[in-house]
């Protein structure tokens, strides 16, 4: 009779046990798995600005401006540029020379030009003959540059009197054109607009036959208001 008791026992314990086991069960609440969305603002999505190119807008300048201080070329004049010089040139096209030489030897070459001019501002205050000249040659090339540091010199070109540059900003690179010459004479005169910054307007200027030959080689100091002046004759070719 013990024994029975004691079985009866023992199965009523295991049935409390499973069912203390299912309340527990069902009384759990299931808490639901939130998105991180911070986890997608840190990740470039497709629509994220980031992995798209940055559109660069091209520049285009507006009709006319590109030689807005030069008059329209005359049938007898080409427009040319050079602009590079040929030779060497320790500030255009040499890589292996230390920037430093190169602003050093530029601000050298300014104080010269600040001190000539305070030397010698009587003697640019007058028009300045580059000579004359003769050949048989059908056309020459006229270049001219900054002789000194490039400080905003400007000057006008004419053409047995007649404009064809109104307005011209010197660089230390060439610039010109290409004259046809007429029999005869044929005056240059280049006009000083301005000093610029540091003293006279300085050029150096080169004059070439149409077989790259030089005709002339020369450089101007004028202050403001006066020119230099060269002249090439053209002479009969002989028959």
């Amino acid at each position: 009779m013990k024994t029975k008791y004691s079985f009866l026992i023992a199965i009523l314990g295991i049935a409390m046990s499973i069912h203390a086991q299912t309340d527990v069960e069902n009384t759990s609440t299931q808490i639901p798995v939130e998105e991180n969305q911070d986890a997608e603002k840190d990740n470039v999505t497709e629509d994220s600005p980031f992995d798209k190119p940055i559109e660069i807008p091209d520049f285009k300048p507006e009709e006319g401006e590109e030689d807005k201080l030069s008059l329209p070329v005359s049938g007898s004049v080409k427009e040319l540029d050079y602009k590079r010089e040929k030779g060497f040139s320790m500030d255009q096209q040499s890589t292996l020379i230390d920037p430093g030489v190169i602003f050093e030897k530029r601000w050298e070459d300014r104080k010269k030009q600040i001190a000539l001019a305070e030397d010698r501002s009587g003697d640019f205050r007058r028009n300045q003959n580059l000579g004359t000249f003769r050949t048989r040659e059908g056309k020459v090339d006229v270049v001219y540059r900054d002789h000194q540091y490039p400080d905003g010199d400007r000057i006008m070109v004419l053409v047995n009197d007649d404009i064809i540059r109104s307005n011209v900003l010197l660089h230390t690179g060439y610039s010109g054109f290409n004259l046809n010459l007429e029999p005869g004479i044929n005056k240059i005169d280049f006009v000083a607009l301005n000093q610029g910054e540091s003293g006279p307007n300085t050029a150096y200027i080169a004059v070439y036959d149409e077989n790259g030959t030089l005709i002339s080689a020369n450089e101007w100091n004028l202050a403001t208001g006066f020119r230099a002046t060269i002249v090439v004759v053209k002479e009969k070719t002989m028959e």
